[in-house]
Formats: structure tokens, C-alpha cells, sequence
């Protein structure tokens, strides 16, 4: 903990590091994968250290967060590191010179989401999430394999809906600034603005086909939806636009209306990133009682083990629990996207399903940019600013290695075919994983 300008080491956190380790090689079998920790319990002293400047909490503050809680895959000196950086921290002339060679501490970790924001990039942050509401047009946006930004989906009645933006469009410029060489994330920041604003929107349609729209930004809000049919050759198909609180019951209610189905597609594709993990294990429940990866993090390995069996929480008015009847065993295939393999929970269990052969993955390449296969948390920093921070890892059952990426057992690439596809109302993702399915029927 940190008090009176010292870091004190309390003799729990010492002790807890062996037990850690010896409770996660009970639980997978008696060998661990290589992890390493930026500090270990010869690194640190328990004594108090004084640590003096006017800065002198944001160096204590980020180096000990680091040292206590960072789990990672590349051996780094923090120890060292923190000799090198405490004077420049802690003696900085500015609080804001204190946070640029912070961030540059941190960054000697090598892990992209392991960050500093300073607490100008926090205000800012706030103000654009301030609200219930998104100000924008209403799109889910992604990146073709060539690195164009295109439309994933369409929000029903949205501003983006009523002035004919359609799924498969790629942007090419907002208000006039070219974005081939922007991120997704910033194409989406361009797009947001002032409620009542307008926002000029350049697009080229799947054959090359240009127009520009003009749209007035709107506050837009993306209602859970699931919804199911049953595609040729009577596969079930289900399609959930989230992981959040009660989207196990709909999901378990239109499963029982497909049970003469000879087989399942789920889409996860366009998920919009919000995940309950116990709603996340009750679906994995339905279709097996194996356990599907764990997480290990500082404090502890935590398997992730599927749950059949439903409490009243997870219920709502109509919906009974499962029974033996809803258990899926027929083939199964999933369609994944990058807000599907975003958090842990949902990767462990996409991971755990293909690793055992219960479930056919299909989707895009792993993307290089996505940070996958680690759990971040979130700090508070003295001066307002926050320590984005690495503390837990997705780790393999079967080859006891850190889950990188999820690899899609079938691969649809995300180009103008797949994109004209959807232009023409049909959608090769769920074509292949039909088709994966009726394999795995023959």
C-alpha cells in the first residue's frame, strides 16, 4: 500500500505469490505455462522505502501497481526500470512531464494495453462518454483485410439507416478528411460529435460505386437483440448483439424453438462488446459441462467451467431454467468477430469449444491491432490521471499456453466478395458455417 509518501509491502502479498502458484498447479494438472511477473518477492523489500518529490505518489502509485498486480509473457526488469525512471518521475518540473516519463515506464513492460492515460485524456474521455446516449449516426464499424473501414451493421431507424448507409459501404472521408490511413477508432471518433450536427460522410459501394451522404448526428442507442431462423437444410441459426445482463434467457428460449434442428450457427459478430461473464458461461453451459480455459492473474487461477445449472437471477417471466432436453449436442458453429473475442470470457469459451472439437469457429484472420488473451484493470492515478494495466492471462487447458488470438477453424475473408455478398443479401460467414455444420452431420 502506499502511505505518507512510502511504499509499504504488507507480508500478504508476499506470501501470496507461493500460494498462487501452487494452487494453479492443483487446478490444471501440474504444470504452469511460462508467465512472468515484473517484480517477485526477492525484487521487493517489505520495509517502508521513502520515496521523496513532488510527484513522488505517481511513481509510487504506478511502479508498485506494476510490481504487485502485472502479469505478462515477456521478462522485464522492473526493479532496474524503476531506479532508472524514480528521479525523472518523482523530481519532474510538471505534473505533466511527471506523466510522460511515467507513460514511458510503462511502456518498458512491451504489452500495447498496458498504458497511461494523463488526466487531460481522462476529462476528455469523460466528457465524450458523459450520458446514456451515443452521439453519432448509428454504425458498427470494422476493417476490411485491406485495411478499409467499412460498415458491419446498421442501426434499424437510425440517422445513418434513414439516409440509406448501407452494411458493406466503406468510408472513405469524413467532412472532407480522407481516413485510408485512420483507424476504425478514429473514423468512429470523426463521425461523433455534437447532438443536431451535421457530418458529411464519403462512401464507396462493394463494385466501386462513389456517393456522399450528409447526416445529422443523433444520440443512438443499441438495443440487445437476438433473433433466429432456420436456414436450408434445416440449421438453426441464432444472432446476439450482445453478452449482457438477460441475454442468456433469450438465447436459451430461442434454442428451444429450434430443437428439431439438425444443427446450430450462432453470430456473435456484431456483439456489442458488453459481457456478463456468468451469461457468457451459462450459453457455454448449454452445449458443454467441460471447463473451457483459465485465468491466471496475481491473485489466483480461476478455470472457467461452463454453468448448467440456472439460478432464479438468471431467469425471466416464461423462462424456465435448462433442462436435459436443452443440452445441444449436434454440430455447432460460430461466427466471430472482434467485440466477440475482446473480452476473456467470451474467448475463453470460443477458445475452449474449438480446442475440444465441439464448435466449428468461423471469421476473420486474427487482427494484429486486437489485444486479445489478456484482462485489463483500471487504476486511478494521483492528479486524475489512470494506469491501464495487464493483470490477468487466458491460458490453454490442453497446451497449457497463453491464448494469443482465436484462429478460425474456417476463414472468410473480409473483402469486396464478402461485402458484395451482403449488398446482395446474402452473408458468406453464415454460408460457411452452414456448411461446416452439414459437414460435421456427414
Amino acid at each position: 500500500m502506499i502511505r505518507d509518501g512510502c511504499i509499504r509491502l504488507n507480508r500478504w502479498f508476499l506470501l501470496s505469490i507461493g500460494v498462487i502458484a501452487f494452487s494453479f498447479v492443483l487446478g490444471l494438472g501440474g504444470r504452469t505455462p511460462t508467465l512472468v511477473w515484473a517484480a517477485t518477492p526477492t525484487d521487493v523489500e517489505e520495509d517502508e522505502q521513502p520515496i521523496e518529490g513532488p510527484h513522488a505518489d505517481l511513481f509510487a502509485t504506478v511502479w508498485l501497481s506494476i510490481a504487485q498486480e502485472y502479469v505478462g509473457d515477456a521478462e522485464v526488469a522492473w526493479d532496474a526500470i524503476g531506479e532508472t525512471y524514480h528521479q525523472r518521475i518523482a523530481f519532474a518540473s510538471s505534473e505533466a512531464d511527471a506523466y510522460e516519463q511515467a507513460a514511458l515506464m510503462v511502456a518498458e513492460l512491451g504489452d500495447p494495453g498496458t498504458l497511461i492515460r494523463t488526466p487531460d485524456e481522462v476529462r476528455e474521455l469523460q466528457a465524450g462518454a458523459s450520458g446514456g446516449d451515443i452521439i453519432g449516426v448509428g454504425m458498427l464499424l470494422g476493417a476490411t483485410s485491406s485495411g478499409e473501414t467499412v460498415v458491419l451493421s446498421v442501426l434499424n431507424g437510425g440517422p445513418a439507416d434513414q439516409i440509406g448507409i448501407r452494411r458493406g459501404d466503406r468510408i472513405v472521408a469524413v467532412s472532407g478528411d480522407p481516413v485510408t490511413e485512420r483507424s476504425v477508432t478514429d473514423v468512429a471518433g470523426l463521425i461523433r460529435g455534437e447532438e443536431g450536427s451535421l457530418v458529411t460522410i464519403a462512401l464507396r459501394d462493394p463494385v466501386g460505386a462513389d456517393r456522399s451522404v450528409t447526416v445529422t448526428r443523433a444520440p443512438v442507442e443499441f438495443t440487445p437483440q437476438a433473433e433466429s431462423r432456420v436456414l436450408p437444410g434445416n440449421i438453426g441459426y441464432i444472432s446476439l448483439t450482445s453478452l449482457r445482463e438477460g441475454m442468456d434467457a433469450e438465447f436459451l428460449n430461442l434454442l428451444r424453438r429450434l430443437y428439431r434442428t439438425r444443427g446450430l450457427v450462432i453470430d456473435l459478430r456484431n456483439a456489442d462488446g458488453a459481457v456478463h461473464p456468468a451469461v457468457v458461461m451459462r450459453i457455454a453451459g448449454l452445449f458443454t459441462p467441460e471447463p473451457l480455459a483459465a485465468l491466471l492473474s496475481r491473485r489466483g487461477g480461476l478455470v472457467l467451467t461452463p454453468i448448467r445449472q440456472w439460478d432464479d437471477d438468471a431467469l425471466r417471466p416464461g423462462v424456465l431454467g435448462p433442462t436435459e432436453l436443452d443440452y445441444h449436442t449436434k454440430p455447432l458453429a460460430i461466427l466471430a468477430g472482434n467485440a466477440a473475442t475482446a473480452s476473456l470470457y467470451t474467448l475463453g469459451m470460443l477458445h475452449g469449444l474449438q480446442e475440444s472439437g465441439r464448435a466449428t469457429i468461423v471469421g476473420r484472420p486474427p487482427d494484429d491491432q486486437m489485444l486479445t488473451g489478456r484482462g485489463y484493470s483500471v487504476i486511478e492515478l494521483p492528479g486524475g490521471g489512470l494506469l491501464n494495466l495487464s493483470t490477468s492471462l487466458l491460458v490453454s487447458l490442453k497446451s497449457r499456453a497463453v491464448v494469443e488470438a482465436l484462429t478460425p477453424d474456417q476463414v472468410v475473408p473480409m473483402d469486396v466478395k464478402l461485402l458484395k455478398s451482403w449488398y446482395d443479401g446474402i452473408d458468406l460467414d453464415i454460408e460457411a458455417g452452414r456448411k461446416a455444420v452439414l459437414n460435421a452431420l456427414q
